[in-house]
């Protein structure tokens, strides 16, 4: 292969079509172990050949790994409970896993390393992901770890799919998905928490700490067990809530460079690379959707001597927009909006929404100078 480095994309793209011809094919290459030797040779070839696309390898690799039975190495959160049957395992063909390829899977960063930065979110490295993870914390652990790191890192143009595959993994419904989110959030051992990373981005590096925001909104926004820590935990609520108020203040007063009533709308956060927040269409969306998730304000006590003539009239923010092409759900692939972000979408089709959260400011969003109704 290193010889004939031009022709690794053909060789491997074979182990990936006779895998999808059928039962027995996938079984026969099993039996051979082949996913382990694919794995080494991904390891190998990195540090022998530059620039070398391996997708096909991946690819198959995924493919194959939920073939697998890894019910040993599942426990529940829970003692004396029985784990969740897996949805993402392989039902026609369920073989032991061997031991060398579940060390260089679970024990080593190595490959797991390579196949987040080379395979991206792609929905092959998704379902495998969430197999390997499923009802197994010391897996999880490993992906985490390594996801969290690719965050506090990476450019800010190359979060996406690595924020992508923990969204995915956050909403994982096992036992162990509270404990998943819980260590996102927060932080494991060895890399900073979403929280953290945003509190340290978001000066310098503000297009890194609203893309962790973002994450943040549309996870809250679209997890019922996310939504329970946020209403009950302050460790969760309080972070989220100064996350949301800093892009709050981003938007509506820092304006960073010179702009006209003429000027174009704001580029892509997730698109191009940069240092400041750009105010695209996307960003005011997640910025009225991480509002309407704060809890109000508690209301200061009423002393005995105040009338209602001394209490201070409360005016509302001005109707927001409302757009009737949002349906429910997580932004997919093909979801992009005109900045070619990834949009979090919200069903409105039935009432108005009323942008009156009290931590919005009464003046309107500005555009590019001008106001935006």
């Amino acid at each position: 292969l290193v010889d004939h480095g031009k022709h690794v994309q053909q060789y491997f793209q074979f182990y990936l079509y006779y895998a999808i011809m059928g039962v027995a094919e996938r079984k026969k290459l099993l039996l051979f172990d082949v996913p382990y030797h694919l794995v080494t040779a991904s390891i190998d070839l990195s540090h022998r050949l530059q620039y070398v696309d391996l997708t096909k390898l991946h690819t198959s690799v995924t493919q194959l790994i939920r073939c697998y039975d890894v019910t040993g190495a599942q426990r529940s959160s829970k003692e004396a409970v029985a784990c969740l049957p897996n949805p993402y395992v392989d039902p026609d063909v369920q073989l032991p896993m061997p031991q060398v390829l579940e060390a260089e899977l679970v024990n080593k960063s190595r490959y797991l390393k390579r196949l987040l930065e080379e395979a991206g979110s792609s929905d092959d490295t998704v379902k495998a992901l969430q197999f390997l993870s499923w009802e197994n914390p010391t897996f999880s652990h490993s992906v985490l770890t390594e996801l969290l790191t690719q965050v506090a890192y990476v450019y800010p143009h190359e979060l996406r799919s690595f924020l992508d595959i923990l969204l995915h993994l956050m909403m994982l419904p096992d036992s162990w998905q509270v404990a998943r989110i819980t260590n996102v959030m927060k932080g494991l051992d060895r890399s900073a928490g979403l929280f953290n990373i945003i509190q340290q981005n978001k000066t310098h590096y503000q297009k890194r700490a609203y893309q962790c925001v973002k994450c943040c909104v549309s996870l809250f926004k679209n997890c019922p067990q996310a939504a329970a820590l946020l209403d009950t935990e302050a460790a969760i609520r309080e972070p989220f809530t100064t996350a949301v108020e800093w892009l709050n203040e981003e938007m509506t007063h820092h304006v960073h460079g010179v702009y006209n009533q003429w000027s174009s709308p704001g580029q892509s956060n997730e698109a191009t690379n940069g240092y400041y927040l750009e105010r695209s269409n996307s960003a005011r969306l997640v910025l009225r959707q991480g509002l309407e998730l704060l809890p109000p304000p508690e209301e200061p006590a009423q002393e005995d001597g105040d009338t209602v003539a001394d209490i201070p009239e409360v005016i509302s923010a001005s109707p927001a927009r409302q757009d009737s092409d949002l349906t429910t759900g997580i932004a997919g692939p093909d979801s992009v909006d005109d900045d070619g972000e990834m949009v979090i979408h919200q069903d409105i089709s039935n009432s108005p929404i009323q942008n009156t959260h009290p931590y919005m400011d009464n003046k309107d969003l500005v555009e590019n100078g001008r106001n935006v109704r």
